[in-house]
């Protein structure tokens, strides 16, 4: 029986039956509820019943299915860690693969607790299945179902691409993302146009929820590297629960 000690649940999605079973003998003492898939079909039906903080899935499976299964997973705000030989760094930048982390094989136990702990143990993220579709942040509250934010003094509605972006901010405040990795790829099939469209959206969230969109405090441009979201986020907090400070709701840092 796995050790609880943790209190964190992690899923590996591997086809390599050596890491496997090195995996099965030596990753439970890490006091980490560890279960194992060998396949994207597998973690499917493993995730209808566990409840995952994390995933750490190898770059090729993660492939199989044009990454549509992990770009899932993130958006409803599991840490995705994806591991891989050699090439892994390469591999994952030309497929464009959006993790929170990257694991190159073979890696070691320690090495396997730092990265989980740095993930799931401060930021304490809601397991998949538990839902979060609720976020305040700052003076606002953001609706992912309605698409929605709504202050105390405002309402503001968001197309689909920017809520995509302001998501993707949500989930990991005060992480450098790229353009390249706040790429919806429904929405820009020309390559040329993506980075002005990026541009264009982060600038029409802007006007939405600063104070002042000309010198934003919100979401900052790093030059030469992205933007990086600088607030802290609660989840699944009712709107009405804004002034009392007593919530059960969830951090991300």
């Amino acid at each position: 029986m796995p050790n609880r000690r943790s209190g964190l649940s992690v899923l590996i999605v591997d086809n390599d039956p050596v890491l496997l079973t090195w995996a099965q003998a030596n990753l439970p003492a890490t006091g980490t509820d560890i279960v194992f898939a060998s396949s994207i079909g597998a973690a499917k039906r493993l995730l209808l019943k566990f409840a995952a903080n994390a995933v750490v899935i190898d770059v090729d499976l993660s492939l199989a299915d044009g990454g549509s299964f992990t770009r899932r997973l993130r958006e409803q705000g599991t840490n995705i860690i994806v591991s891989g030989k050699d090439d892994l760094y390469q591999k994952a930048q030309f497929h464009d693969v959006i993790a929170d982390d990257y694991l190159s094989k073979p890696f070691s136990v320690a090495e396997f607790e730092i990265r989980i702990a740095r993930f799931c143990g401060d930021q304490q993220r809601l397991p998949l299945g538990l839902g979060r579709d609720r976020a305040q942040f700052d003076r606002w509250h953001f609706d992912a179902r309605s698409l929605q934010l709504t202050s105390a003094d405002r309402i503001e509605r968001l197309t689909t691409a920017e809520a995509h972006i302001l998501s993707r901010f949500l989930h990991s405040p005060n992480r450098i993302f790229s353009r390249e990795q706040l790429q919806l790829r429904e929405l820009w099939q020309e390559p040329s146009a993506f980075e002005r469209s990026i541009d264009t959206l982060v600038s029409r969230i802007r006007k939405k929820i600063e104070a002042d969109p000309r010198a934003p405090a919100l979401i900052k441009t790093i030059y030469g590297a992205g933007y990086l979201f600088d607030c802290e986020v609660l989840w699944n907090v009712q709107p009405t629960q804004e002034s009392d400070g007593t919530n059960d709701s969830e951090p991300s840092q």
